[in-house]
């Protein structure tokens, strides 16, 4: 048997536990509609969020639960077609929805949970520079070494599809 269907298998079986994960996450604010705003030091505080507009609560849900476990689920799953032009598309996905996660995290948490901050399109505009200045450096550095990882992952991944395991 051949170590690429097995790598496959735990790829595609993780990704799709990680992204599933993340809608569990995702539920568990709209089921609740209360978030924890503890800023990661000492007490909780909770903000309530119930007063949204449905859709709204949605994407609240989305951005502030899930996202970042949608994306590492999406890595994993392009890293698990052992192709490397979808891995690398993988990597620049993975990369951008873990910035607009940390950043509309963060800018809620800053804004100690208030309606202002609920929406990323309320948020300031200075809360969203740095984060887009590094997700747009982070991106020019991987397509400028494009071809180089490309070639690597490409290597890698045909190592994986040549080996095989002998099962007793």
């Amino acid at each position: 048997m051949r170590i690429s269907t097995l790598c496959k298998s735990i790829l595609f079986t993780a990704g799709g536990f990680v992204i599933l994960w993340g809608l569990y996450q995702a539920y568990g604010v709209f089921s609740s509609q209360v978030v924890d705003t503890n800023y990661g030091v000492g007490g909780h505080y909770f903000t309530r969020i119930g007063y949204l507009p449905f859709m709204s609560l949605v994407g609240f849900s989305l951005l502030f639960g899930a996202l970042e476990y949608i994306g590492i689920g999406l890595f994993l799953l392009c890293f698990g077609t052992l192709q490397a032009k979808i891995a690398w598309w993988g990597i620049l996905i993975f990369l951008w929805m873990i910035i607009i996660a940390q950043w509309y995290y963060w800018a809620f948490i800053s804004g100690g949970g208030i309606y202002d901050n609920l929406w990323p399109f309320n948020t300031p505009l200075t809360s969203i520079l740095p984060w887009l200045g590094a997700a747009l450096i982070v991106s020019f550095l991987l397509t400028g070494f494009g071809p180089l990882l490309q070639r690597f992952l490409s290597w890698l991944f045909l190592s994986i599809e040549a080996r095989s395991y002998k099962h007793d």
